[in-house]
């Protein structure tokens, strides 16, 4: 799951800037090293899309 997510980052992420997208990147790398879990990448992913989404929901209103 950890690289899926990674390639996700890296190739169709809409904004690659912003302090939740660099540590979703970081620690899916971190992840695939051994240096943190895969549970702890998921969570970073998930923080940095529900703050992609927020900013979205935000641009609309």
């Amino acid at each position: 799951m950890v690289p899926s997510r990674l390639i996700l980052l890296m190739d169709e992420w809409p904004n690659m800037s912003g302090p939740a997208y660099v540590e979703a990147r970081s620690a899916c790398r971190a992840a695939l090293d051994g240096r943190r879990t895969p549970d702890q990448a998921r969570t970073q992913f998930l923080l940095a899309r529900q703050k992609r989404m927020s900013r979205l929901l935000r641009s609309f209103t």
